[in-house]
């Protein structure tokens, strides 16, 4: 009977040593929610989360920046125009040379209410810092842009007469027939 107890408690001691192996083997379900726990998980950046890391000093630069582009590309363009009509035409009769005179004169007055409303906008005492001065550039540009439009109806206009002098030097015209040209 002693060997018999011996051998079972041999047996009872080796399936013990097994099992703790086995357990020792394999992570225990706590150490692996532990280390899942531990890992962050991968963040998706979104541009709406790169918004929120700036700071407002970060927004302002980047304003400033725009505002800039934005000026460099307003001067190249208002350069462009003076150095060249905006349409490049020049009327081929007198009819037409009304015709661009009348459109120009539309989108001159068209200017000059949208100054008009500029001036109000800028006057007022709750436009300050950056929208004032944004006001105040919109004013040159538009200021700049109906001085443009007016010296391309007086070019138009001299046009329209030299037009008109023309047709009234032409043959087979008589001096009684000759269209006299229209001021505007």
């Amino acid at each position: 009977m002693k060997i018999f107890s011996r051998t079972l408690l041999l047996a009872s001691f080796i399936l013990l040593a097994g099992v703790l192996l086995a357990n020792a083997q394999q992570p225990s379900p706590s150490a692996a929610a532990q280390k899942q726990r531990a890992k962050p998980a991968a963040k998706v950046w979104t541009d709406d989360d790169l918004s929120s890391l700036r700071s407002p000093s970060d927004d302002y630069l980047i304003e400033q920046t725009k505002e800039k582009e934005a000026q460099k590309a307003a001067a190249q363009q208002t350069a462009s125009t003076q150095i060249a009509p905006v349409d490049g035409s020049k009327p081929k009769t007198v009819q037409q040379a009304d015709s661009m005179i009348a459109g120009k004169q539309r989108t001159l007055s068209s200017e000059q209410n949208y100054l008009q409303h500029l001036q109000k906008q800028v006057s007022d005492p709750s436009a300050v810092g950056l929208e004032k001065k944004r006001l105040e550039w919109r004013l040159q540009s538009h200021t700049a842009t109906a001085q443009h439009l007016e010296s391309e109806i007086k070019r138009l206009q001299a046009d329209k007469d030299a037009l008109a002098k023309k047709a009234a030097a032409a043959p087979g015209n008589s001096a009684g027939t000759a269209v006299p040209p229209q001021s505007q």
